[in-house]
């Protein structure tokens, strides 16, 4: 007998299974893209939901302040600490932003 409910009580043993796997054992998803294949494909899904993508060089701090300045951005919440942290206040102060 194969019952609405019957079959959602199946459906939720099996990912209970799942979930008690551990992760080495779950199934990957690999995608054999070239570094260009992957940029390309986060592009347009990005812009897919209103996102904008800039591509930039060494230079993307002086970029961004730019952008910002653009749109008239007076803040910006960074971690200062990050790996990147040290290059945006840098070239910001270069180029005279705070």
């Amino acid at each position: 007998m194969s019952t609405p409910r019957a079959r959602i009580l199946a459906r939720l043993r099996q990912s209970e299974q799942v979930a008690d796997q551990s992760p080495s054992q779950l199934p990957v998803r690999r995608f054999d893209w070239d570094a260009q294949e992957r940029l390309e494909r986060f592009r347009e899904r990005l812009e897919a939901v209103r996102g904008e993508v800039h591509r930039v060089g060494d230079d993307w701090p002086v970029q961004a302040l730019a952008l910002l300045q653009a749109r008239g951005a007076r803040r910006l919440l960074y971690g200062p600490e990050s790996a990147a942290g040290p290059d945006l206040e840098a070239a910001w102060r270069a180029a005279g932003g705070e």
